[in-house]
């Protein structure tokens, strides 16, 4: 099967710490060059995935950002789903009540309440400057709101939140949950482009290592999970790779797109 489009995840998927290895450059490169569309799906927003996906040759197409919140097109934004503010007011709410250090998204700006260990470790992992307010309810809505605490506290808020009406719930790494809008996921930003593209979903193929991948992997003709994904990931892929210090990306494309490669 001669597949046509691939999604990939960047965090833990492509890029290591922020950093990704010159091999996945050189295997990007060379998908587009035999006719491979590569698309991002990141839970990123897009002012830190642009340079990103500049750098590996994806921003003059389709870049899925904030898990599907929103869909860039050659710079362009053509899809953008917010949380309302009553669904916003819930979520911080509930935040406060369960003791979640959050942040909220709301386009490429950040807000928070509380100046405390974990949303300065946050801020850290984005040269965007946070705004402290009073009162986070009194924004306009979200694009995404983060809940940033211990690995065990995001498990026990994940099944407290995780049937919130209206809105995608989901860890997108060990210290996160997240909350997006419920028309928000990357599976349905993976439909959107696959049929703006006139591709058949069963010519897609997705890469990713976190629960905000699932639903992309699951959507795909093809899902690939990463050797660090949990379990259940891993269970509802059809292939599994090395993790991403170990090429794991390089190891899908040559698997999946091995003669386009050669």
């Amino acid at each position: 099967m001669q597949y046509k489009l691939l999604f990939t995840d960047l965090d833990g998927t492509v890029l290591n710490y922020g950093q990704f290895r010159e091999s996945v450059r050189r295997t990007v490169k060379k998908l587009k060059e035999n006719g491979v569309t590569v698309v991002v799906a990141t839970g990123r927003p897009y002012c830190t995935a642009l340079p990103i996906a500049r750098e590996l040759g994806l921003a003059d197409g389709y870049v899925i950002v904030f898990n599907g919140s929103q869909i860039y097109y050659k710079g362009q934004l053509v899809y953008n789903d917010m949380l309302s503010r009553d669904r916003l007011r819930f979520i911080v709410e509930s935040g406060r009540r369960l003791n979640a250090s959050q942040v909220v998204w709301l386009g490429d700006k950040l807000y928070a309440e509380q100046k405390n260990e974990q949303t300065l470790s946050y801020q850290e992992r984005t040269p965007v400057q946070c705004n402290f307010v009073d009162d986070l309810t009194e924004l306009e809505g979200a694009t995404k709101v983060l809940w940033n605490n211990s690995e065990e506290e995001v498990a026990r808020f994940f099944q407290e939140m995780k049937n919130t009406e209206g809105v995608n719930v989901h860890p997108s790494h060990p210290l996160f949950l997240e909350f997006v809008g419920r028309n928000c996921s990357k599976g349905i930003a993976l439909k959107y482009v696959a049929d703006k593209l006139g591709v058949d979903i069963s010519d897609t193929v997705a890469i990713g290592d976190s629960f905000n991948d699932l639903s992309m992997i699951t959507q795909a003709g093809f899902g690939v999970a990463m050797g660090s994904a949990a379990q259940e990931i891993k269970d509802k892929a059809q292939l599994v790779v090395a993790d991403v210090e170990n090429d794991g990306f390089v190891e899908m494309a040559e698997k999946c797109f091995g003669q386009t490669l050669n």
